[in-house]
């Protein structure tokens, strides 16, 4: 390009740190050294856990202490987090207790004590926690790791749960040449792979184990990922209970005499999940494939009857979604400020994907982010975000075994910003008009405040109000609308009432190699080396100097 360039390089040192590992006895040691820590600083203190339910008993044992400490993790609310963090940064509390979802974008300069209370999973983790100590140079700050040897314990046992063989490797290729056996390329579920590998539940996380062998397998030139091929076919539940479910099907003219008690033991199946993920507050979704394997149907059969009952409306289709505020009564318009966030990350990342594709891990995304000047970026609204934009068609994602990316669009850029600005206008339209619809209920006294309305409603509502909106009334369809709606309540600024997707997600894969091909010990020791290197990180961490 014909330019000059300048190399500018500084070292990583960080002289200003000092670090120190203090072996502990048990968990009730280890508190009174934490406290003692705590106690001889007496400065801004972040104190770093492995989990989220001890940020809070942590911090709550310290502030009964007489120590004033905060809990911050992914898991926590946003506000909850966002004024944690602010009273943390403000000196309102010295101390802090987190997981690592704390430390992106905070740049407190009088940090003076860092202490990992459970060690770190990674060396490079631990440099990147422990480096918020000390941000001015000349402030002497100290960092510590307390750890018993049943701390190592724990993380050995966890690498080794999370370790892929070499011989389950092999299963899931065995099953990939099965399922290709006719053609070269198929589209199939991570679940449909681990049952052709004869794996059962006794296997951990199959999801993600499966995802990590056709990653190692691709690494080593067997396979290709294509694009995930997702497909939505019901959008909510409409039935109120199973006897409506069971009476609605019994006097459908679309299921046989035969098919009546299938269609009742998937509509049931499919309630019960749906309470489930409200109790626990988890993705409001069921997929075929894990469906049709709990019920021993077949996927075919699964996908025709949830169709039929599509069509006679027990299950949803884009023109009988509903959906309600979640903060209606709130003055401080939550649902409204949290689009607005999510907006502003989403138009970062699909700018920063160029015309190829982006490769780049979770982490680094949202580091960039941060340093880029969007603060409230946060790893877990990426990944929302990248679901949603590849349910829907935006991009296509990959994610290896280390969990880096790959993401591309699906359409130029122009094309691709100008439907999220559309989708952003008639999501801020229906925001608005959701809270104008609660404060009217609000001050006739309405019990319920709950704001139901049609998904035809608000398209009508919109061309009504805007009939410049998008250049035109018929620029607007029923298709983004919905789309709009999806996305505000993966976002969580709407829950969507009986909201409840039913979907397929598959994989395309294409074998590369021939049947005969076998996965070899060569072909694994990227993988194993990967492994040895996360043992030999824990292994560092803990014995560094004392």
């Amino acid at each position: 390009m014909d330019l000059n360039l300048e190399l500018f390089a500084s070292t990583a040192s960080r002289t200003n740190l000092h670090y120190s590992v203090i072996h502990v006895e048990n968990d009730n040691d280890k508190y009174l050294k934490l406290r003692e820590l705590v106690a001889e600083a007496d400065c801004p203190t972040i104190v770093y856990v492995s989990r989220t339910k001890r940020t809070k008993e942590l911090a709550a044992k310290l502030t009964r202490d007489g120590y004033k400490a905060l809990p911050f993790n992914g898991k926590m609310e946003a506000d909850e987090k966002i004024a944690n963090q602010d009273a943390f940064m403000n000196d309102q509390a010295h101390i802090i207790v987190a997981t690592s979802a704390f430390g992106m974008g905070v740049d407190k300069k009088d940090v003076g004590l860092v202490v990992h209370y459970d060690i770190s999973d990674s060396l490079e983790n631990y440099v990147q926690e422990a480096g918020r100590a000390g941000r001015d140079p000349g402030l002497n700050a100290r960092c510590y790791v307390l750890y018993s040897d049943n701390d190592l314990d724990k993380h050995f046992i966890l690498l080794n749960q999370t370790k892929l063989s070499i011989s389950e490797i092999q299963q899931v290729w065995k099953a990939v040449k099965d399922l290709t056996k006719h053609r070269m390329k198929v589209n199939c579920s991570a679940l449909e792979i681990a049952r052709q590998a004869g794996w059962d539940d006794s296997v951990s996380d199959i999801e993600t184990r499966v995802r990590t062998a056709l990653a190692a397998l691709e690494q080593s030139g067997y396979l290709v990922r294509g694009n995930n091929v997702p497909h939505v076919y019901a959008t909510g539940i409409m039935v109120k209970n199973m006897d409506e479910a069971r009476e609605r099907i019994a006097a459908s003219l679309l299921f046989g005499s035969d098919e009546i008690e299938k269609a009742v033991r998937i509509i049931k199946s499919l309630i019960s999940q749906k309470h489930i993920a409200k109790a626990q507050d988890s993705e409001a979704e069921s997929r075929i494939d894990y469906l049709a394997d709990i019920l021993g149907l077949s996927k075919r059969d699964v996908i025709s009857v949830v169709e039929r009952m599509r069509q006679e409306g027990i299950l949803a289709d884009s023109k009988d979604i509903s959906a309600y505020l979640q903060d209606a009564g709130d003055s401080e318009r939550k649902s409204q400020i949290l689009l607005e966030r999510f907006a502003k990350l989403e138009q970062y990342i699909l700018n920063h994907i160029p015309d190829g594709a982006l490769r780049i891990s979770c982490k680094q995304l949202n580091e960039n982010a941060v340093n880029d000047g969007i603060n409230t970026s946060k790893e877990k609204d990426i990944r929302t975000l990248l679901y949603f934009l590849t349910v829907k068609g935006y991009t296509r994602k990959k994610e290896d075994a280390a969990r880096n990316m790959e993401i591309s669009r699906q359409a130029d850029l122009e094309s691709t910003i100008r439907r999220f600005e559309k989708r952003l206008e008639i999501s801020r339209f229906a925001v608005e008009w959701l809270y104008k619809l609660a404060f009217d209920a609000e001050k006739k006294n309405a019990l319920d405040k709950a704001i139901q309305f049609s998904v035809v409603e608000l398209l009508n509502r919109i061309k009504s109000n805007f009939q410049s909106l998008f250049g035109g009334l018929d620029d607007i369809q029923l298709e983004d609308v919905e789309e709009a709606l999806l996305y505000l309540s993966k976002i969580g600024s709407l829950k969507l009432e009986g909201g409840f997707l039913v979907l397929y997600n598959a994989m395309n894969i294409q074998r590369i190699k021939d049947n005969k091909s076998r996965y070899k010990q060569d072909d694994y020791r990227m993988l194993n080396e990967f492994y040895k290197l996360k043992i030999q990180q824990v292994h560092i961490v803990a014995n560094m100097p004392i």
